[in-house]
């Protein structure tokens, strides 16, 4: 399930649209792509096969900044644990273990699957030392704040952020985005919290108001449910349909039983057979439509199933 860059690209820092999308020649990495990179990278580390790792490894440390909408955390931390295997592939433990770090810091009660990376490989062993020193605190940039254009916000690693801090000594994906539609305006690779100047000026942030963004990006929303109009009628419907399924094939135990019954004449046999042969197929027909209906009127309105990957919204596409 999944997907992500040549090392060449870790001299990008400061990218808006038009640059990072001619790095990307102008092609995007659409959710389709990244959860096939990611089910493709997995199996390849699963068989240890260093030639898919590295060529894998490689488009995703490429494309990991062409996404066209921010992907959610857990995507980016699946990534970053797949580029760490990468680098640690092309004999760089250095950068491997820093994405190691990023991975942890956004889900840090990963394990790895022993099909996928069994305890014996270095990589895995590598990936639990990281884990004993991933967990530090962001450092804040003193005496700095953002300064976005009108409309837009900012995502590090996935994460809504209003402040300029990130954790030290490790790689971090940071995304320009309009707010309205989600669609990414800028894309920097930045390191620790080395923000680009572009998006900073002076100031300092006012604790209370930075409580209450924390308290508004945390805030759990109420959530109101529209039952559609058609659900209910198709519930009717299914339950009318498969009532009359179940009528109809209890009349044919009484043909054919009359069937059997002895006295009658070919053509009546006939009739019997023709009857109940009718009866038989019409109750099947109706138990297809009875079922239809019921699970389309059941599903009409229900939650998106919790896949773990996200679609974004019109992107030529996911984003993600």
């Amino acid at each position: 399930m999944r997907r992500f860059l040549l090392i060449g690209f870790l001299f990008c820092c400061s990218l808006y649209t038009s640059q990072a999308e001619a790095r990307c020649d102008g092609a995007l990495y659409t959710a389709e792509n990244i959860i096939k990179d990611i089910g493709d990278m997995d199996s390849a580390i699963g068989e240890d096969n260093l030639v898919s790792i590295k060529t894998i490894g490689e488009r995703m440390a490429r494309d990991l900044l062409c996404m066209s909408t921010p992907a959610p955390p857990m995507v980016f931390a699946t990534l970053y644990r797949h580029l760490g295997v990468y680098y640690h592939v092309m004999n760089n433990p250095q950068e491997g273990n820093r994405w190691f770090r990023s991975a942890i810091e956004i889900d840090p009660s990963f394990e790895w699957e022993p099909s996928v990376l069994p305890l014996d490989r270095a990589e895995r062993q590598e990936f639990e030392q990281q884990r004993l020193i991933a967990g530090a605190e962001p450092d804040f940039l003193e005496d700095k704040i953002f300064s976005l254009p009108e409309g837009t916000i900012l995502y590090l690693d996935g994460h809504m952020i209003s402040e300029p801090s990130a954790v030290e000594e490790r790689p971090h994906v940071l995304l320009l985005v309009q707010e309205s539609s989600k669609n990414v305006e800028a894309r920097y690779l930045i390191d620790g919290n080395n923000f680009p100047e572009v998006l900073l000026t002076e100031g300092s942030v006012n604790q209370e108001d930075a409580q209450k963004v924390e308290d508004d990006l945390l805030a759990v929303k109420q959530v109101y449910r529209m039952r559609p109009a058609i659900k209910t009628p198709l519930l009717i419907s299914s339950a009318v349909t498969l009532t009359a399924a179940a009528s109809m094939y209890g009349v044919t135990t009484k043909t054919n039983a009359s069937f059997y019954e002895k006295g009658k004449t070919y053509d009546e046999y006939k009739s019997i057979q023709r009857t109940n042969n009718n009866l038989v197929i019409g109750s099947v027909v109706s138990l297809v439509i009875g079922v239809g209906t019921g699970y389309t009127g059941a599903l009409i309105d229900a939650p998106a199933s919790p896949g773990g990957y996200w679609v974004p919204p019109k992107v030529g596409s996911f984003l993600w």
